[in-house]
């Protein structure tokens, strides 16, 4: 756990004075009221949307008078009310206010000193999402494993974060009929925001927790912004078991390369192909903001954004205030990187899950079906709220809020298998 001196210290209060700078122009007045004008009055999605893409337009034309108009607007709908539609318009309203004034970057680093790793760790453990696609990477992992004796698994993990996923999947391994493994090793790989002091302190941690279960652990770090070139270090050995996870980090991987060059996400399967892992575990947040029209990504942003905001407001709440407030926060971040930011500072590029299956399939690989005991696994979180649906597509796992698809899961192989019991046991 941190200490209190390990949390940013007056983020927060310098976010507000930057936004208070950049809202307090001579073309914003704050008269306009909601009951003065229908369309706010209606406090109507659709409304909202044509509002919020019309100020987009006047933002992506540079046009100040008429930006600054419509945000005039918009910021009178925002703190009329206190839903998640609200924070939502609020959120979108600041960031094209900041993109409009050139300090969408500066924005976003503010922003990211607010992430504490204490909040983080506990949020993490209460999110449906995170549950569903922890169940579903570690059953599939389990069941990969299942009946091999004297195993040496080598986890590869794109996007480790603080590790949270591999504490139950040790000790599941722990337990198995054949016995744990007799070598394991997780490679970390994850962005140079993440210290290597952190890096270090999640492998500490797990290979205590290792111990504990008596599954003799491995970790090995590896920071790097270019997931496309990162990989291994070092090896168990020829015969490791080797597993490529990446649990909705994918969006990270950018789509678009340099003159002559491929994508680093083209890149990034050739080289986890290259690798020859017996198991390749995706779950990817699932929505279209590859295009290069700041218009489009916009009007997808918002689609997808205010969806997820109203998903997490209706199953949180009623658990913990504190932590909905904090992931609201988190929220806010991400939309200021989507709208705001451009070039190498725009982190958040979001794909279709369709995206993922053709750049896995060109890459040499295959799906494997999804086991039953995966889908009752993620079943038991991801039916606990009447308005959660999920289901299949070309052997991908789909969660939903309502009728919209939020997340996508799958597990893959290469085409010319070395395990091929994988197949066998499906």
């Amino acid at each position: 756990m941190l200490d209190q001196e390990d949390e940013p210290e007056d983020s927060s209060q310098e976010a507000q004075q930057v936004l208070s700078g950049l809202l307090d122009q001579d073309e914003l007045q704050t008269s306009t009221s909601p009951a003065s004008n229908p369309v706010l009055a209606r406090s109507d999605g659709a409304d909202l949307e044509g509002l919020l893409v019309a100020c987009a337009e006047a933002v992506a034309a540079n046009d100040s008078a008429q930006a600054y108009e419509l945000v005039e607007e918009l910021t009178s709908f925002a703190y009329s009310g206190e839903s998640s539609l609200h924070r939502a318009v609020l959120y979108f309203t600041n960031a094209l206010v900041a993109r409009l004034r050139g300090y969408g970057a500066q924005m976003y680093r503010i922003m990211s000193k607010e992430v504490s790793t204490r909040q983080t760790l506990a949020v993490q453990m209460n999110l449906p999402v995170l549950r569903a696609t922890e169940f579903f990477a570690n059953q599939t992992i389990l069941e990969a494993c299942r009946g091999q004796r004297n195993l040496k698994l080598h986890i590869v993990d794109y996007g480790i974060f603080y590790g949270c996923q591999w504490p139950s999947l040790i000790e599941a391994l722990s337990q198995r009929d054949e016995g744990p493994p007799k070598k394991m090793m997780i490679t970390g790989i994850e962005l140079t925001s993440i210290a290597e002091a952190s890096m270090r302190q999640t492998g500490e941690g797990l290979i205590a927790y290792a111990k504990s279960c008596g599954v003799p652990l491995e970790f090995q770090p590896v920071v790097s912004n270019t997931w496309e070139k990162a990989e291994p270090r070092y090896h168990l050995s020829s015969d490791e078991f080797l597993v490529i996870n990446c649990k909705l980090r994918m969006r990270h991987l950018r789509e678009d390369g340099y003159i002559l060059m491929e994508s680093p996400r083209k890149i990034f399967f050739k080289n986890i192909a290259r690798l020859k892992p017996a198991l390749f575990v995706q779950c990817v947040v699932t929505t279209d903001l590859s295009s290069p029209f700041f218009i489009h990504r916009f009007r997808e942003a918002w689609r997808d954004i205010h969806i997820r905001m109203e998903q997490i407001e209706e199953t949180m709440q009623v658990i913990d205030p504190p932590k909905l407030e904090y992931l609201n926060r988190l929220m806010e971040k991400t939309v200021m990187n989507m709208v705001a930011c451009e070039g190498a500072d725009r982190i958040e590029r979001l794909s279709s899950y369709k995206t993922w299956n053709y750049l896995a399939t060109r890459a040499g690989f295959e799906k494997l079906p999804i086991s039953n005991q995966a889908l009752q696994m993620v079943k038991v979180v991801w039916t606990s709220h009447k308005k959660f649906t999920y289901g299949m597509d070309e052997k991908w796992l789909l969660l939903g809020w309502k009728d919209v698809t939020l997340t996508a899961m799958s597990a893959w192989q290469p085409m010319c298998s070395t395990f091929p019991f994988i197949k066998e046991k499906n």
